[in-house]
């Protein structure tokens, strides 16, 4: 067993590999969610947030992205409002369906895409926001990035951004900040492809400049859904052994009655178009597997917002008549001290 007394770097290089070989031989089953193209479900997503960021001045929008639609291109963003229209096949983004009927496309947004990935960056940045504050420095790493603008709209100098996610998707959105002219405003970003359950994303994460020893915060978002519990507890494994105490992370995730015959309609509806569009949802997890994959991590919970909770925080008084999903949470989690989490990740 290596010294308590040794760096966060130093235990790192010295236990990586069999974390990564236990990742690998255990994610296979969800290879299919992370296949060599790019992302429907991050499309719908980032869809969601230029569609949203549309409201009228005076509104109280959940959050507001004013990057995303310049981001997506116009063409990207009508072809979203075409899948839609086409009830999710995805041959129909090969053929044109004339106009998009803008009104069903509005509808789904308000009452299945929209309210989970807008509430949950809302809560990430905000969560964000304290925690720079309160070090006075942060690496903000976004796990699976996707099409992610934080690292275009941030002005803080004290926040540096690491973006995970495949090659192809991250190819995808340089060529679009070039096209755009934009790479200047995410000169603080570093960009790192990797496959989570191919890579050594870690390893990649550390080349690319991250510091162990700093205050660092971890965004996992809309990754949960596609993850075996096993799996997700040795990504919480993995990113509380290259992080250091404090580190803070946040995540949403689908509870264990999601897949039940009690599941919401919202979420079953939602189930059924990332089925349909050959993403497809593993499964769901209690609050009580979670607390316990944490601490078996050397993590905490620092808070934990029920749907119920959700709705109070995010959507009741704002425009738009949207809802929050009903079995759809979120965590604050923070890894508790050096010694604690070292003695748990090095038994």
């Amino acid at each position: 067993m290596a010294p308590l007394t040794q760096s966060i770097s130093e235990r790192f290089s010295q236990s990586i590999a069999p974390v990564n070989s236990a990742v690998h031989s255990m994610a296979s089953s969800a290879q299919s969610a992370c296949c060599c193209q790019e992302s429907v479900t991050a499309k719908l997503c980032a869809f969601a947030r230029a569609f949203y960021a549309q409201s009228p001045a005076g509104s109280r929008p959940i959050f507001r992205d004013e990057k995303a639609y310049a981001l997506m291109g116009r063409d990207e963003y009508e072809n979203m409002g075409r899948l839609i229209q086409c009830v999710y096949r995805p041959e129909c983004l090969k053929c044109p369906c004339g106009a998009v009927d803008w009104a069903k496309a509005a509808d789904e947004l308000k009452n299945y895409i929209a309210p989970v990935p807008l509430s949950r960056a809302a809560y990430a940045e905000e969560k964000l926001e304290l925690y720079t504050e309160q070090f006075g420095q942060c690496q903000y790493v976004i796990c699976g990035a996707g099409m992610d603008t934080y690292s275009l709209r941030c002005r803080r100098p004290n926040i540096v951004i690491y973006e995970i996610d495949r090659p192809e998707t991250q190819e995808y959105k340089r060529a679009r900040l070039a096209e755009l002219n934009w790479n200047r405003l995410s000169a603080r970003t570093h960009y790192v492809p990797a496959n989570f359950f191919a890579d050594d994303w870690m390893a990649s994460l550390i080349h690319s400049g991250f510091d162990p020893e700093r205050p660092a915060f971890f965004s996992i978002l809309g990754l949960t859904y596609y993850l075996s519990l096993p799996v997700f507890e040795k990504m919480l494994r993995q990113i509380a052994r290259i992080s250091s105490a404090g580190t803070q992370l946040v995540f949403d995730f689908p509870d264990e009655m999601s897949f039940s015959p009690s599941a919401s309609e919202s979420f079953v509806h939602l189930a059924k178009i990332a089925s349909d569009v050959g993403e497809p949802m593993r499964g769901g997890f209690s609050p009580a597997q979670i607390a316990t994959a944490l601490m078996r991590c050397g993590q905490e919970i620092q808070e934990h917002l029920t749907p119920q909770k959700i709705q109070q925080r995010f959507f009741e008084g704002q425009d738009g008549g949207l809802n929050a999903c009903e079995n759809v949470h979120f965590i604050l989690a923070k890894k508790i001290s050096s010694q604690l989490s070292a003695e748990l990740l090095l038994r």
